[in-house]
């Protein structure tokens, strides 16, 4: 049998994004005290210690400048020990759509994004569990196709909740 290997976004997932631009949160000077989601580090470690254990990948979107902001980030808030997740499972890609070819490489079996446009690129790349984490509405219109492919989720509770009754 196969391990389930888990997939997360870093940006609005993670780490909060602003209202309008989700993925804009490192524009600001005082970058590192943007706050992470709610829930975010305590989900991925009951994840992580519940079943996916050393199986957790973070898959984000972003250049070279956005790399290095999040790996800073990611440090300073003491991530890769509070979460749970090893600091070489960090993953970027140039393009969103690049993220569907990561996680085929990876073997990744579940995925969590806010968005519902990656979540699409998933689902046809053939990843069947994903979880659709508090999207922003203007960014779930275009790509609504995809909806009845992901599992929509509110919170980091929920999400945790939901997919370790999916892996039992």
């Amino acid at each position: 049998m196969t391990s389930n290997i888990l997939g997360v976004d870093i940006g609005g997932v993670i780490i909060a994004g602003t209202e309008e631009h989700k993925d804009t949160f490192f524009n600001r000077a005082n970058y590192l005290e943007t706050p992470a989601v709610e829930g975010a580090f305590e989900g991925l470690q009951e994840l992580v210690d519940k079943h996916f254990h050393k199986r957790v990948y973070l898959v984000s979107k972003g250049g070279r400048h956005t790399e290095v902001k999040t790996r800073e980030w990611l440090a300073h808030h003491d991530f890769y020990r509070k979460a749970g997740v090893r600091e070489k499972h960090v993953n970027f890609c140039k393009e969103r759509k690049d993220k569907a070819d990561r996680c085929r490489q990876l073997g990744v079996t579940h995925f969590i994004d806010d968005l519902l446009e990656v979540l699409g690129y998933l689902h046809e790349a053939g990843i069947k569990n994903l979880y659709l984490l508090n999207p922003h509405p203007n960014g779930v219109e275009e790509y609504k196709r995809y909806l009845r492919h992901v599992q929509p989720v509110a919170s980091w509770k929920d999400t945790v909740e939901m997919m370790l009754r999916s892996v039992e």
